[in-house]
């Protein structure tokens, strides 16, 4: 039995109700999948806006901190300009520049002479085929010191003489002994060292001297690639030399070395005749190329070589050349100290 209340369900309304229960979740699970769809592509679509409207911010930024950095250029010239417009010219020329109180400094010896010709030389682009050809200036040596130059000018001068003397005693066993069949002569006696001095031979060795100063004197104002080369050797010897004695000690030890071992040995080896002239000279130039000079320098000491040959074969007396050529080496030093040193 029932209450009033309660009432009969058919079996119509059972099933009817048995449908809803069971349509009511797939209802509910069809919106909620619509609505993750929905909230998916909203959130698709806020993302790209972010980041667009990001893009944009930063433009607007860089282009505002532009325009303050030409807002504060702008400024500031135009402080520039108005402070030159207050300047008092009167007032500014009492002033001066701070540059006129400065005082000058020394410039090193041989700068100004390398400076002219660095303002002197062509560019590259624009040479004149007419001009004549530069001077083959020879590079910067490197600097030595006072020791170092006294001591190698020895030690050279000590070897070529060494060189010479030992030549010519062994001509002197070899022409007493009979070697080579007896073709050797005593060098010595051909050209010998004299015990005494000779006043004839000691002015023929002034004068000998003077002559090749004086040829020195007017090619290095004529011949710009001799010029070249005796002022990068003289330079890099001379400049370090303060003491009164060295230069003469860089005169006589080089004559004697080198007129020991030329005229003493290779002259009289060779024939005291004009072959022995040429062939002397010749060597001793060839010889004078090496140690920052050039062929210009090459081609003078082979003809300063040549007369002190000459000097020796007419004198027989192996002390005129030394003479001469001590004589010269300290006349072409004092000149270049008193020339251009001081520049």
């Amino acid at each position: 039995p029932r209450t009033s209340a309660s009432r009969w369900v058919s079996t119509t309304e059972q099933r009817t109700a048995h449908k809803d229960l069971i349509g009511f979740p797939a209802m509910a699970l069809s919106l909620l999948a619509n609505n993750s769809s929905r909230a998916v592509s909203i959130r698709g679509h806020f993302d790209v806006n972010v980041s667009r409207r990001s893009v944009i911010v930063q433009g607007r930024r860089r282009k505002s901190r532009d325009a303050r950095r030409r807002q504060q250029t702008e400024v500031v010239e135009l402080e520039l300009v108005q402070n030159q417009d207050s300047v008092n010219p009167e007032a500014a020329a009492q002033v001066g520049s701070p540059m006129e109180n400065l005082e000058p400094v020394a410039s090193p010896p041989g700068f100004e002479g390398r400076l002219s010709s660095l303002k002197n030389a062509p560019s590259k682009g624009n040479k004149d085929k007419s001009a004549p050809r530069a001077a083959a200036v020879p590079s910067e040596l490197p600097t030595v010191e006072r020791e170092q130059v006294l001591g190698a000018c020895f030690n050279t001068s000590l070897a070529l003489g060494t060189g010479g003397i030992i030549g010519r005693q062994f001509s002197n066993f070899a022409s007493t002994r009979g070697w080579f069949g007896g073709s050797i002569a005593s060098w010595s006696e051909a050209i010998p060292f004299p015990t005494q001095v000779d006043p004839a031979h000691l002015g023929l060795a002034v004068v000998t001297a003077g002559a090749v100063s004086a040829a020195r004197v007017l090619l290095l104002g004529q011949w710009d690639e001799f010029k070249a080369a005796t002022d990068a050797s003289n330079r890099q010897v001379l400049t370090r030399l303060t003491e009164a004695t060295d230069l003469v000690q860089v005169s006589l030890f080089p004559a004697a070395g080198e007129e020991l071992l030329f005229r003493g040995l290779l002259l009289p080896a060779v024939g005291m005749n004009i072959v022995g002239v040429l062939v002397s000279g010749c060597v001793f130039g060839a010889l004078h190329i090496p140690g920052g000079r050039n062929p210009a320098f090459g081609v003078w000491a082979s003809i300063v070589g040549c007369m002190y040959a000459v000097l020796a074969v007419y004198t027989k007396d192996l002390s005129t050349p030394i003479v001469a050529h001590t004589l010269a080496n300290l006349a072409s030093a004092a000149y270049w100290r008193s020339t251009e040193l001081e520049k």
